[in-house]
């Protein structure tokens, strides 16, 4: 696999310094890792700048944006443990693909999946990211994180801020949304599961469009306002 060496540097320096935290400088990381000062002086500044490390008299130490993407990922697997369970009663009874969903660095981290039994379905998303006004289960997760995030989703999906709250504070009262995906010609019914490890977090059923009903959108919407109740009955 081809890797891009500016990245790969990155990582070595990363690895280092995670190895001598707070107790290396960069002619200490240019001699063991063999880079040239100008260099290594500009992926450390580049990483400095994204609070991925930090430098304390001369010496580097790993930044705060590592321990915050730590605390998504393990939130994510908490979350994604916890309610795996769900998904797959959800998967059984309508046989579609089910997703699960958290709030990443201001963009939808998709974090599980049961995957439809049908021969036509989506591809594995897991892992990946997109904007909040791209999807159903995007919206209702952004309904439920601050009013503060709402302008700057807005603004990704080229949308007037004024109809996005709108749109937003209707889906917060209902607590589901029903929408259309054209790029895959599919359905996405979301619902919010609220906070949960003080996340919010969204489940969706996809349905291709040509399986698509009102009547099956109605029985999923149902069983998914269910399974929230069962949720929060579990969780106190």
């Amino acid at each position: 696999m081809k890797t891009i060496q500016s990245i790969d540097r990155a990582m070595l320096i990363l690895n280092y310094i995670s190895k001598h935290n707070g107790n290396c400088t960069l002619t200490d990381i240019g001699n063991e890792l063999e880079l040239k000062l100008p260099t290594l002086h500009g992926i450390l500044a580049t990483l400095e700048h994204w609070n991925i490390i930090n430098k304390q008299e001369n010496k580097y130490t790993l930044g705060g944006k590592l321990f915050e993407l730590g605390k998504i990922f393990e939130a994510g697997l908490s979350i994604q443990k916890l309610l795996h369970p769900y998904l797959e009663q959800l998967a059984a009874e309508f046989g579609e693909t089910i997703y699960l969903a958290i709030p990443s660095n201001h963009r939808l981290l998709y974090i599980d999946e049961v995957v439809s039994k049908h021969p036509l379905r989506l591809t594995s998303i897991v892992g990946s990211t997109e904007e909040f006004g791209s999807s159903g289960i995007g919206m209702v997760v952004l309904a439920n994180l601050p009013q503060t995030e709402w302008d700057e989703a807005a603004s990704q999906a080229g949308i007037d801020a004024a109809v996005m709250r709108e749109r937003l504070i209707s889906i917060r009262q209902q607590g589901y949304f029903v929408h259309r995906k054209q790029n895959c010609d599919c359905y996405c019914i979301a619902i919010s599961l609220e906070n949960i490890y003080n996340t919010a977090v969204g489940m969706s059923t996809f349905i291709p469009a040509y399986r698509f009903t009102e009547e099956l959108a109605r029985k999923v919407t149902d069983r998914m306002r269910i399974i929230k109740q069962n949720i929060k009955a579990d969780l106190k």
